[in-house]
């Protein structure tokens, strides 16, 4: 069985989606960085959702928790600001993430985890093309 922390949230999405989604923001790295500070401090503050009041450039170890708090409200920080099939990619990972944390399966949820796994396939081409 995978390791889901380490190798859904910390592998796919931390270390490779957050990266690359991050990537396509901007002209510079720094730029970049601050950008997706800027956007996770300007989320409203919302009861069930983690604020991440100092953005998340500064934080060095991350806990599941962290990471699954980090992926609730993903989305809305690379949405209008980059190509409509990063943000394809990105909810299709997360998709799959969220599908792939169930205990057991129906032939129903293994079709959707499926097509989550085809979404991200089709729309990845997008970060070769960008160079990152």
């Amino acid at each position: 069985m995978p390791d889901i922390l380490h190798q859904l949230h910390k592998g796919i999405f931390k270390d490779h989606i957050v990266s690359w989604a991050s990537s396509a923001m901007g002209s510079s790295q720094v730029e970049n960085i601050r950008e997706v500070d800027d956007r996770f401090k300007a989320m409203t503050t919302h009861p069930t959702l983690r604020h991440f009041k100092r953005g998340i450039s500064l934080t060095s170890q991350w806990t599941g928790t962290e990471h699954k708090n980090m992926e609730k409200v993903f989305l809305g920080v690379v949405a209008g600001v980059t190509d409509c099939h990063i943000q394809k990619t990105v909810k299709a990972v997360l998709d799959f993430i969220y599908y792939a944390h169930f205990e057991t399966h129906s032939t129903r949820s293994l079709d959707a985890l499926d097509a989550t796994w085809e979404a991200i396939h089709v729309n990845k081409e997008v970060f070769v093309d960008l160079g990152i």
